[in-house]
This record gives structure tokens, sequence and C-alpha cells, in this order.
């Protein structure tokens, strides 16, 4: 027991769970010095370790916040006023070549022992997600081109709108994962110096979960900017369907809540198909992580796959919220959340990008649903992939 124990309190844990993340993390005195950063930093800016520990962290600022960053330290030190930190933030980055990119940083302060203050800061690049932004912003311009005035307008008009919706839920989905990231990082820190071992287990389960969620809405933009631009190539392989799903049900049932109960049933137990993995393992994900987020701690989520007629029939049930009724017809649509399902955390862009995947391989996507009675999806898909 002692010896796990140490383990999971010593310095060198502390160093790999801080070198291993997928987002860069600094952190700096109270003069602006910085005096530690993960491999993730070295990789965004392009700088070895040794060419940044000791250094001031205007080196990694562009100008005008290269010359104003000692004077916001000092007077957050002296008034408590937030211009970086406590607050996340989108700022500008400066590499070691000179070239400038966009990420999100988030700044806790931290006190130690002795009194001193230390700044621990979290950078996320978000260069696709500004892309993706300027993609919007190029599309909107080529319509204004090729159309007539009138639909040209109406276009520019739903743009706008899909892009604000964008902006908005892509911050709030990226800020959430970040702050948990940043504040589980800080208490690792103070339950490694009180010897907490199961707390800081807990925060490391935390992060750990953050950078799946990160990794996977990033995964889901990319999505769509292949799907709309029509450069996704399908990847048909020949495979047995079964033991396929069978093979990802494991990673699925660490998402399970508590109490809720995954039940699988397969005929025949052998199914031999032609289909992209990526696109398969994608529909399974979304349908099956869907119903245990929208289902209590008691649900039960069902996965029944048959073939009919050289049609693979694929269903997912849960008994969970259920989707009302005057809403059901906007499901599918990008950006759409039903009101019942608004406090939870979502992006709405899963079921219109899995539509669209299913359509590709020459399928087709259905539903039925009743308000708390749950949600039951229907996927027929053929055996060979349309290519």
């Amino acid at each position: 027991m002692s010896e796990n124990k140490n383990i999971l309190t010593n310095e060198e844990t502390l160093r790999a769970i801080f070198n291993t993340a997928v987002d860069g993390m600094i952190i700096i005195n109270d003069r602006g010095i910085i005096e530690a950063i993960n491999q993730a930093v070295t990789k965004m800016f392009f700088f070895e370790e040794t060419e940044l520990i000791g250094k001031n962290i205007s080196v990694l600022m562009p100008e005008p916040d290269k010359s104003k960053h000692d004077g916001y330290i000092k007077n957050h030190l002296n008034t408590g006023e937030k211009k970086i930190i406590g607050i996340g933030r989108e700022v500008d980055g400066k590499r070691k070549d000179g070239s400038v990119f966009p990420f999100f940083l988030s700044v806790s302060n931290v006190k130690l022992k002795d009194g001193t203050t230390v700044f621990a800061g979290v950078l996320h690049d978000i260069s696709v997600l500004k892309k993706a932004q300027k993609d919007i912003e190029d599309y909107s311009k080529k319509l204004e081109k090729t159309n007539i005035e009138l639909q040209a307008l109406d276009k520019e008009k739903e743009l706008s709108e899909m892009k604000s919706r964008f902006i908005s839920m892509a911050s709030h989905e990226f800020r959430t994962p970040l702050s948990t990231i940043l504040s589980s990082v800080n208490l690792m820190a103070k339950y490694n110096e009180m010897n907490e071992k199961d707390k800081f287990k807990s925060h490391v389960v935390k992060v750990k979960s953050a950078i799946v969620n990160l990794t996977d809405i990033l995964e889901f933009f990319l999505s769509v900017e292949k799907l709309d631009s029509g450069h996704y190539k399908i990847d048909a392989v020949e495979f047995d369907f079964i033991e396929f799903i069978n093979s990802h049900i494991e990673e699925i049932r660490d998402l399970l809540k508590e109490k809720q109960r995954l039940v699988l049933q397969f005929n025949p137990n052998k199914i031999i198909v032609q289909h992209d993995k990526k696109i398969i393992r994608t529909v399974l994900q979304n349908l099956v992580t869907n119903a245990i987020k929208y289902s209590d701690e008691k649900g039960e989520i069902i996965i029944n796959i048959q073939v009919e007629n050289d049609t693979i029939i694929f269903k997912i049930s849960d008994n969970g919220i259920g989707i009302p009724e005057e809403e059901q017809k906007y499901l599918f649509d990008r950006f759409y959340r039903a009101k019942n399902a608004l406090n939870i955390q979502g992006t709405g862009i899963g079921l219109n990008i899995i539509k669209k995947y299913i359509e590709l391989i020459g399928g087709n996507i259905t539903f039925t649903s009743k308000i708390n009675h749950g949600t039951t999806f229907i996927v027929l898909l053929p055996i060979i992939s349309k290519k």
C-alpha cells in the first residue's frame, strides 16, 4: 500500500501527467518568469524547453500583449482586477519562427505554502476552429457571387446565423473541458501536498475525460468540413460487422452511469460486410453515447442488430427523456437541440453528421420517440457500402 501511495503522490507522477496532457500548460512566477512547461508547449511554439525556462512569458507573445503582460500581472496582484488572470479568453501566440497563431487561454493564480504566488495557464490551439470560421465566411462570399440577389440575401442571413451559432456553441464546448483541466491540475497539486490519494486520482480521471471530450469535439468539426466540401472518401473494407461492434462495446461500457445496463441482441452473430469502419464506429459511438447521456442512472440501453434481405437493421433504444413531438422534425438539423436537452452538454451537430455519413454509404436513419419514455433510432444499411 505504501508503494502505491508514493507512486500516486510523487513528483515523477505529476510530471508525467503534466507532460502527456494534450493541451499546453505553463507555470510562471509573479514576475512573469517561466518556471515549468509541458511537451505540448514545445510542440505548439517550436521552442525547446531549455530555451523557455527562466525566460519572461512575453517571449511567446506578439505585440501589443508582449509589452503589456508584466503590467497585467502587477495590476492583478495589486488590485485583484482580472484582465487575463481568472478569465478564459482567446489570445494570439508567437512561435519561435515568428509566426502567430490563435489559442484559448485559461489562467489561474495559486498561492504556495511559503506565501508566494504562481500562475498556471492552459493553452488550447484553436487554429482548426478559426479555419472553420473562415471557411464559412468564404462560402458566404461565394454564394453572393453565384446566386441571384434575393437568394444571396437569404443565404447570407442563414449563414450569418449559422456562423453565430457555431462560434457560440464551439466557444462554450471548448471552455467547459478546458476549465475542468485547469481546475483539476491546480487541485491535483494541492491534494498531492496534502497526501489525499483518492482525491488526486479522481482529478486524474477528470483530466483524461476532458481531453477525450475535446478530441471528440475537434473530430466532429473536421467531419463537418469534409462532408460539406465533398472531400470525404469512403474507405470500404470487408469485415465482420458483429465482431467489429463487439470490439468497441467495452470502451462504451466505461461511459455507462452507475446503474445503467447495456443489452446486446445480435441475430445472426456474424455478418460479413463491406463498409467504412470509421463511419460505422462514429454511428455506433454517437447513438449509444446519446442514449447513455439522455437516460437516467437506472436506464437500459439496447443494441439490436439483425439482417433482412441483404439489409442490416441496426437499432439503439433507450428509456430516457425522449424528444418532444413538436420538435422531432428538427432533430437532424445542424446545431439543433431539443428544449428538454439544453441543460445537458452537447454540440447539436452529432446527429446531423451521422445522418450524412449513413446516407453517404447508401443507408437510412429514422427514429421513434415519446417524451419521458425513451427513443429508438433505426439505421438501415446495405451489406455492401455505396461507393
